[in-house]
């Protein structure tokens, strides 16, 4: 069987999950395939036979414009980084964003339709919040954990 790799790459999601089900010894199963011990106890240990990402890790990877529980995607609750201080850090930033934006640009028809902006992001959070507590398991507890949703000490 021939495997068709990255040039830099030494298993495939085939090969992995040859790994991952093998009851052969780490050893055994390295020099069979020819590969380095520590790359057969590298998928071993995994759950998945998919690679890594590369480049920038990312905190929450579930964003979406829509709100849903993406359970085909193991969505789970984030709680570390910015999500360990407020529970929308996207939402906050954006925020900052809109009111800074039109205060930059001297635009004050800008600054007339952002309570407007405003108000509907805030009508969402509503809405996103009582989609996770009905449907992300986790959520409720850390919703306790992390009281403000927006801006740290208010809100």
């Amino acid at each position: 069987m021939t495997r068709k790799l990255h040039p830099c790459a030494r298993t495939n999601a085939t090969l992995r999950r040859e790994i991952q089900e093998s009851s052969e010894t780490n050893k055994a199963l390295a020099a069979r395939l020819g590969l380095k011990l520590k790359t057969v106890a590298k998928w071993r240990s995994r759950t998945t036979t998919s690679d890594a990402r590369k480049g920038p890790s990312r905190e929450n990877s579930f964003a979406v414009p829509v709100i849903r529980i993406q359970d085909e995607r193991q969505q789970r609750v984030i709680g570390t980084g910015p999500y360990a201080i407020v529970r929308h850090p996207m939402y906050a930033g954006a925020s900052v964003y809109m009111i800074g934006m039109p205060l930059l640009l001297g635009s004050w028809l800008g600054l007339l339709v952002l309570p407007l902006i405003l108000s509907a992001l805030t009508l969402r959070i509503f809405i996103e919040e009582a989609a996770l507590c009905k449907g992300l398991p986790g959520y409720d507890e850390y919703a306790h954990r992390v009281r403000y949703r927006l801006i740290p000490g208010v809100w």
